[in-house]
């Protein structure tokens, strides 16, 4: 149900989480404010201090939380990358150890096409396509 959270880019991550921990504190202080009335008032007014720090323990962990989850995306999908960039280039040393051009032409035609699946105007190669 959050997915779709996590697909924000980080500066509307952020602002809608700041949004959020704005509305939550504001309901709260209003709802404080509104039931504070005669014999009541003493104790609301103390209490109301003492939740903001719960508060922005949430709201550190929520960003903390979000933070370690994209560091984390980031780091696989880096290794992803290196680990085919490192195959690629096997590839080729290996078509250049074999002897005849036939096997250099398709090594080359081969990473050409990747390189153009991979890194073309926005396509995807087949095998990457979520399920």
């Amino acid at each position: 149900m959050s997915d779709w959270i996590l697909n924000l880019p980080v500066l509307w991550m952020g602002v809608l989480i700041l949004a959020g921990t704005y509305v939550v504190t504001a309901g709260i202080y209003l709802l404080v404010t509104k039931l504070a009335v005669a014999d009541r008032a003493v104790a609301f007014k103390s209490i109301s201090p003492g939740i903001l720090p719960p508060l922005a323990i949430i709201f550190a962990l929520l960003v903390g939380f979000l933070a370690a989850q994209d560091w984390n995306e980031n780091e696989r999908a880096s290794s992803t990358v290196n680990r085919e960039a490192s195959a690629l280039r096997a590839v080729v040393l290996l078509a250049a150890a074999f002897p005849g051009s036939p096997s250099r032409a398709c090594a080359n035609s081969s990473t050409t096409t990747y390189r153009t699946w991979s890194l073309g105007s926005g396509r995807r190669w087949p095998g990457m396509m979520s399920p």
